[in-house]
């Protein structure tokens, strides 16, 4: 399951939620997407918003879902 990554007052709370469910469901794995998406290299976030992922950004997050996954 992915952390959130944007600034909005429901953040932490839904971060702290997810942490969680690693706890309770241990086939269950946290990813540190909040701590992973600045490091993304290029244009990756050129939404309106600065949040919602270019073709940059999600070849970033593309692979490392592979790399988590082990494909």
């Amino acid at each position: 399951v992915l952390r959130n990554w944007v600034a909005r007052p429901w953040t932490e709370g839904n971060n702290e939620l997810i942490n969680s469910l690693a706890t309770e469901f241990p086939n269950v794995t946290v990813a540190w997407w909040d701590t992973l998406a600045p490091e993304c290299q290029g244009n990756c976030y050129a939404a309106a918003d600065g949040y919602h992922l270019s073709a940059d950004g999600a070849d970033y997050y593309t692979a490392l879902i592979r790399d988590w996954a082990g494909v």
